[in-house]
C-alpha cells in the first residue's frame, strides 16, 4: 500500500520486468498486476476501483492529452502483483517496475476528467480465475453501472483457449464491442486487441441499462483446467454530465471482501498451461 504522490491526472500506464542483476525480463512471466484505488468505488459494483492493470499480453498504453484520470496527492493506493513463468529459463529475483503517465495540475488545457472500470466475468469480490470444462463454454456476469456516460476505450483479459470477448447492453439487445486474442500454436494468448472510440465520441452507457460481460472458450484437452479461465474487461468512461459517482464504503461486504482477497497471495491466480 503506498499513496498518490502528486496531485494532477494519470494518462498512460506500462510495466518492466528486471532481474536480480537489473536485466530485462520477458513480460511473459507476469501473470498479471492490479493499481487499486483504495478510495474509490468501481463503476460496476461497490469494491475499490481498479485505475491500472496488466497481463503478459497487455501492451504499454498512453490517453491522448486532452484526457486523464483525476488523482490527489495522499490519494491511497494499493498494488498487487503475480509472476509465473511459462519459458523454458529460469530467473531469479524478478521485480517489477510500473509507470505511469502524469499531467500536472497546471496543465492547459485542463484534461477532460475519465475513470476507470473493471468488469469481470466473475461476481464481484470474489477470484477470477474459475475452472474450464472440455470443449466449448460460456460464463457470463450482468449489471448496472453506478452513473451515466460515454466509454472511451476497452480492453480485456482472457486465458488458453479463450476465443472471445463480448461485452453488451442487454436492455437494447446490442453488442457493444467484441474481441478475439492474438494467440500462439499452442492456443496461448499472446495479445489482446483493443479498441478506442474517440472518433464517435464514445459509446454511450446510461445507468438505466443491464450490461453483460461473456468470456467464450474452447478447451481441446477433454478434461477439465483447475482454474484455467479468466473473463475481464478494462475501460475508460466519460461520465454525464452532472453525474455523481457514489463515495465508496469501506464497511459494505463486497468492498471488505476485496480487500481481504487482495492481500491474499493466491488472489487471481490460474494455472496455465501448455
Amino acid at each position: 500500500i503506498g499513496r498518490m504522490p502528486a496531485d494532477g491526472w494519470l494518462r498512460g500506464f506500462r510495466v518492466e520486468l528486471v532481474d536480480a542483476d537489473g536485466r530485462p525480463v520477458p513480460q511473459a512471466v507476469l501473470h498479471h498486476v492490479n493499481v487499486v484505488a483504495m478510495e474509490r468505488r468501481e463503476l460496476f459494483s461497490p469494491i475499490m476501483r481498479r485505475i491500472a492493470a496488466a497481463g503478459q499480453e497487455t501492451p504499454p498504453y498512453e490517453l491522448p492529452r486532452i484526457f486523464g484520470y483525476p488523482v490527489r496527492r495522499g490519494e491511497r493506493v494499493l498494488v498487487t502483483a503475480m509472476f509465473h513463468n511459462p519459458t523454458p529459463r529460469a530467473y531469479h529475483g524478478v521485480r517489477l517496475r510500473g509507470r505511469m503517465r502524469h499531467t500536472p495540475p497546471g496543465a492547459w488545457p485542463r484534461p477532460i476528467p475519465i475513470y476507470p472500470f473493471y468488469v469481470d466475468v466473475m461476481p464481484p469480490a470474489s477470484r477470477h480465475a474459475y475452472d474450464l470444462p472440455p470443449g466449448r463454454s460460456a460464463k457470463s456476469w450482468e449489471g448496472r453501472p453506478a452513473v451515466s456516460g460515454r466509454i472511451l476505450g476497452l480492453g480485456g483479459h482472457l486465458h488458453q483457449y479463450g476465443v472471445l470477448l463480448r461485452f453488451e447492453d442487454v436492455t437494447a439487445g446490442k453488442v457493444l464491442w467484441e474481441t478475439r486474442p492474438v494467440v500462439d500454436r499452442t492456443g496461448a494468448v499472446v495479445r489482446m486487441p483493443t479498441r478506442t472510440f474517440y472518433w464517435r465520441l464514445g459509446l454511450p452507457l446510461r445507468a438505466d441499462h443491464v450490461y453483460r460481460l461473456t468470456a467464450i472458450y474452447d478447451n481441446p484437452t477433454g478434461r477439465t483446467i483447475p482454474l484455467g479461465a479468466m473473463g475481464a474487461l478494462g475501460g475508460a468512461l466519460v461520465p454525464a454530465r452532472g453525474a455523481r459517482w457514489p463515495a465508496v464504503d469501506p464497511g459494505h461486504p463486497d468492498y471488505r471482501r476485496d480487500l481481504e482477497l487482495l492481500h491474499q497471495a493466491d488472489y487471481g491466480a490460474a494455472a496455465y498451461h501448455h
